[in-house]
């Protein structure tokens, strides 16, 4: 009893926990269970793979030192405390391209673009440098440039297995969650484009701040609505940086919830509680995210959800009344075809046919009219066009009939 409480203390209570038992699905829960206990949740990393971890980190710290030192004062909106993302993110992308990912779309806030779009998605320094020093631009003049913590990118990189990955940061000019919706509408489109039905060769990943993720609403709606027929990408990767502290605000001030991530219960989700002084125990769970995604992001009808927080990462969507939606699908499609049924060859005379025969027609007289009832109202209607063609200079009266254009010859 004392061994298996201390394996359980060992898997559970250290610097990676993780929320799970609230999923309704047995399967997801015992696959996650079976994940995280066979090693104690601890990862077993070779010397090349740790070398790898602090590189990323030696990296990251050293970008926003040099920022630091060169251009004191300016904005930058530093990653400084929570470098982890860097290697947390390399891994996903990584571990994604292994699984036969071929494009992956990125929404961030400001905090930490700048570090990202070095680090990651491997934007050229001397034009991220550029952007800090005080100059004129053509496009900044003519109103199509912004600021450098708002900019995107798009890069193509290659794995350790050698397969490409197509990477997307996305502009973010609005602020804080803004961009969600536009990320997971832009994976949409491209699985249509890859024909990708099963929603496993493109993958949305969200990183977000611990105070906006639960402060704006737009986060709970993106959540919601990722779940629709018309909406579905598979399951979204979230990773939210907890730095204690949203912006001016605490976090007992800030939400009633002990947890930034407590809103992934809404939804039925894992979530893991990774603390970021610990880059390995913080690899090893964006690589069961990943694992996660791709074992049942692509064979229920509910796909899963992968939920993050500053140490913590990524959450999963449960496979609950998948009969039921099954059922409204088919209740919806068989909709759609009665409206194409009523709107096909001939469906807009049926509608003209209907009208009269209803008595809607605007071009018919009303019944028991007196003649000629007709040919006034198209002349009342031909003198209002021809009074509103003559401006507001116009003398034409309602029923009168509208007078020939002039020009006023010159006194001089």
């Amino acid at each position: 009893m004392r061994g298996l409480i201390a394996a359980l203390r060992e898997t559970y209570c250290g610097t990676l926990g993780v929320e799970y038992t609230d999923i309704p699905d047995k399967t997801r829960r015992d696959w996650l269970q079976q994940q995280m206990e066979r090693d104690h949740n601890r990862p077993r990393l070779e010397n090349a793979e740790r070398i790898r971890i602090l590189e990323w980190l030696l990296a990251a710290d050293a970008f926003e030192q040099f920022l630091q030192v060169k251009y004191v004062g300016q904005k930058r909106f530093s990653l400084e405390g929570s470098a982890t993302l860097i290697p947390m993110l390399e891994t996903l992308i990584d571990e994604a391209a292994d699984l036969r990912v071929e494009q992956i779309v990125l929404g961030m806030p400001h905090r930490g673009r700048l570090n990202v779009l070095a680090n990651v998605l491997g934007k050229p320094l001397e034009r991220l440098f550029s952007e800090f020093e005080s100059h004129v631009r053509p496009e900044a003049v003519s109103g199509h440039g912004d600021v450098k913590y708002h900019l995107g990118f798009s890069s193509r990189r290659e794995s350790r297995a050698g397969r490409t990955v197509h990477l997307n940061l996305h502009y973010n000019p609005s602020h804080l969650e803004f961009v969600n919706p536009v990320v997971l509408g832009s994976v949409r489109a491209r699985q249509a484009l890859m024909s990708d039905t099963e929603r496993a060769h493109g993958w949305p990943i969200l990183v977000h701040g611990d105070a906006s993720f639960t402060g704006e609403g737009v986060v709970a709606e993106t959540l919601s609505l990722a779940e629709l027929p018309s909406y579905r990408v598979g399951g979204t990767v979230h990773l939210i940086v907890n730095n204690q502290i949203g912006f001016t605000t605490s976090p007992a001030e800030g939400r009633p919830t002990r947890y930034a991530t407590d809103l992934a219960r809404v939804v039925e989700a894992p979530v893991f509680h990774v603390n970021g002084d610990d880059p390995e125990a913080a690899v090893h769970a964006m690589r069961l995210a990943a694992r996660y995604r791709a074992e049942f992001g692509a064979r229920r009808i509910r796909g899963p959800r992968v939920l993050s927080q500053a140490r913590s990462q990524r959450a999963g969507r449960p496979d609950i009344h998948a009969a039921g939606h099954v059922q409204e699908d088919r209740r919806a499609r068989a909709g759609v075809a009665a409206i194409r049924r009523a709107i096909g060859p001939g469906g807009r005379a049926r509608r003209s046919a209907a009208r009269v025969a209803g008595g809607r027609d605007r071009r018919a007289p009303e019944r028991g009219a007196p003649p000629g009832a007709q040919r006034s109202a198209d002349g009342r209607r031909r003198s209002a066009s021809a009074a509103r063609g003559r401006g507001s200079t116009g003398r034409a009266r309602i029923g009168a009939p509208a007078r020939p254009f002039r020009a006023r010859r010159s006194s001089r």
